[in-house]
């Protein structure tokens, strides 16, 4: 199947169906990462909701968005966005040389084929000293070392399409993405978590904790600038 046409079909729904109490911590975060800009780039931008709470914190004063999903885009320009349709984000995206003050890509990168190639697309279409904010689940979370030892798969690994999978081919440790944007030229500023969980029902946790035990949240929220 091509992604496209899974992607199309997966996120043919309004992103508040998708709305629990972890994605609106991860969100909240995420957004608190990113210091106000002229423009900003969404990654993966859905129908708009991350976009349009951008606008709404005064994180930039204009916001595009790209995806992959056909269903999404039209979904994003009927709720008043500007948005492009792309093959894919780890190929050369539609946009000029330093074209952005910011980008933000929620949920993006374990989704794609050529992680490097996403990276250095970013580092092409961001401004020198434009801030890369990004979200992705930790294979290494507290939850996902517990899952493991009993023997069975944590939530963010998929082997098969369909059903409420999201397509992820890609897992990631705050080590491991550090390495990555560093290895492209991105000087790493900030890092937080979501949550920290026991199983994909049950958290226990604050801010003040995940800030101290980030490396076992259940989401990697890091923050990144271009050199």
């Amino acid at each position: 199947m091509d992604t496209r046409d899974f992607n199309t079909k997966r996120y043919a729904t309004p992103f508040v169906d998708e709305l629990t109490p972890f994605t609106r911590i991860r969100i909240a975060k995420m957004i608190d990462m990113i210091n106000p800009c002229n423009k900003l780039l969404d990654i993966g931008c859905w129908d708009g909701y991350i976009m349009n709470e951008i606008l709404k914190k005064g994180k930039a004063k204009k916001v595009v968005g790209v995806d992959n999903s056909k269903t999404a885009i039209a979904s994003c320009k009927k709720n008043g966005f500007e948005a492009k349709l792309v093959t894919s984000v780890d190929q050369k995206m539609p946009f000029k040389k330093d074209a952005f003050d910011a980008v933000s890509a929620g949920e993006v990168i374990e989704h794609l084929f050529d992680v490097n190639g996403f990276i250095q697309e970013i580092h092409r279409v961001l401004k020198p000293g434009g801030q890369f904010v990004l979200t992705t689940p930790n294979i290494a979370s507290l939850g996902s070392r517990i899952t493991l030892a009993l023997g069975k798969i944590p939530w963010m690994i998929e082997n098969e399409l369909g059903g409420f999978n999201s397509g992820h081919i890609r897992y990631f440790t705050f080590d491991f993405l550090e390495y990555m944007l560093k290895k492209h030229n991105f000087v790493v500023k900030k890092r937080n978590a979501d949550i920290l969980h026991v199983g994909h029902t049950i958290f226990t946790g604050s801010d003040r904790l995940t800030k101290t035990f980030y490396k076992l949240g259940r989401i990697i929220i890091i923050k990144a600038q271009k050199k």
